[in-house]
This record gives C-alpha cells, sequence and structure tokens, in this order.
C-alpha cells in the first residue's frame, strides 16, 4: 500500500459582520407598508424611479444606536414587473436589486441592511416603462449595533 498524501487547505478567515458586533432579534415588526394610506409609515403606493426613504431607527423598539437591520422586503400587487432596491438613506443605490418581481406577483425577499442617514432606509421601485407602481411592506426582525 502506498500512503496518499493529503493537503492541509488553507484556513479561510472568517469575515467580519457587515456592521455592529451584536446583533438583537426583535419580535417581527411591520416598519412600512404602503397599501395602509392613513398609518404612519403607510401609502401611497411606490411609483417607479421615486425613492421613498423610511424610518427604522426608533420604530419598533429598534434603538437609535442600531446600524443595520435584518428585514423581509415584499412587493404586492405591482402594476408591471421590475425590482425594488433597499439601501441606506443618503447614499447612492446600489447597482443590484434586492428583490426581483412581476406584475400582479406578491415576492418577498430577506435581507441586511445598514440603516442611513437618521437611522432609515431608502427603497425605489425600478421599472423598464413607467408609469407603474407597486405597494411594500418592510419588516424588521432584527439588529446590528
Amino acid at each position: 500500500m502506498t500512503p496518499t498524501p493529503t493537503v492541509t487547505p488553507t484556513v479561510t478567515p472568517t469575515p467580519p459582520p457587515p456592521v455592529g458586533s451584536d446583533f438583537h432579534t426583535v419580535a417581527p415588526c411591520r416598519v412600512a407598508d404602503t397599501r395602509d394610506p392613513d398609518g404612519p409609515r403607510g401609502g401611497p403606493a411606490l411609483v417607479a424611479g421615486l425613492p421613498r426613504a423610511f424610518p427604522v431607527a426608533g420604530v419598533c423598539g429598534i434603538p437609535p444606536t442600531a446600524k443595520a437591520v435584518a428585514v423581509n422586503v415584499t412587493a404586492v400587487a405591482p402594476t408591471a414587473g421590475g425590482f425594488l432596491t433597499l439601501f441606506p438613506t443618503g447614499e447612492s443605490p446600489p447597482s443590484a436589486s434586492t428583490l426581483n418581481f412581476r406584475a400582479g406577483i406578491v415576492r418577498a425577499n430577506n435581507a441586511v441592511t445598514r440603516l442611513g442617514t437618521g437611522g432609515q432606509l431608502t427603497v425605489v421601485y425600478g421599472v423598464a416603462s413607467a408609469p407603474a407602481t407597486t405597494n411594500f411592506l418592510l419588516d424588521v426582525s432584527g439588529y446590528f449595533e
């Protein structure tokens, strides 16, 4: 029998968390629901190409010291296909979308994103042809400090 040498794999360091060092779970909480035109974080529906900022820090027990949040992003009743991009308020939108969807279909995706200016997140509905609208839900399940 001939011994076969085994190569020891290179250790890959675990990257640090994206922001903050401590993750805190909160009871799932709805930060925004554009289906509710009278609610404090409600309507109107998102219009394609018009960014809207939503307060997150200070809502649902998320402290002002939060640096990032774990969210569930949902598009509801879009009139056209497209995508939602969620990003820190005060920064440029990233080139990648948070959620892609088709007309008339409810679609959701989870994300972790940093909070921007004033503890807010901005969302923009991108679509190939306007005018188009979609309702939008933003639920938070935890935050990084």
